[in-house]
């Protein structure tokens, strides 16, 4: 990269990015299941300030320079939380396959609400929303790890 394309990346990130993360992701995206979890729980799914989150359940099992969760990895789950009794959650089918498929609409057991929760707890910046005052929040043990 020259240095004025450098500058350009540094100056408008979003703008210079975008375009090749799309053409990438986007094709890898379409054909994975996507799920929406139903719940009418109190508080429902939670949101943050970082509310997309790519988690990979397998990650753990590779070398730690390969734990980093990718679109290519068979485990990957991708959960967005878009109201409290919704969640979006984007996942490889088992075995893999082709081809776009349907949207799929299914009720949230509460231990699934609650581990997905804390995920999303976890891998909030700074902010937690709950649309109840209900929300425990993280664990102490959760917290203590999230501690600067």
């Amino acid at each position: 990269m020259s240095l004025e394309e450098v500058k350009k990346l540094a100056k408008y990130p979003i703008q210079t990015l975008m375009p090749a993360v799309l053409s990438a992701e986007v094709p890898i995206l379409s054909q994975m299941t996507m799920t929406v979890y139903c719940t009418g729980r109190t508080p429902g799914f939670i949101t943050s300030d970082n509310p997309v989150v790519w988690f990979d359940p397998e990650a753990i099992d590779r070398p730690p320079m390969f734990r980093a969760p990718g679109l290519l990895d068979k485990g990957i789950e991708i959960t967005l939380p878009i109201s409290p009794g919704h969640l979006v959650v984007i996942r490889h089918d088992k075995p893999l396959s082709r081809g776009i498929k349907p949207i799929v609409y299914q009720d949230a057991w509460d231990a699934t609400v609650e581990a997905i929760n804390l995920r999303t707890a976890i891998h909030a910046d700074e902010t937690v929303v709950a649309c109840s005052d209900s929300y425990k929040g993280l664990p102490n043990s959760v917290s203590a790890l999230k501690a600067p």
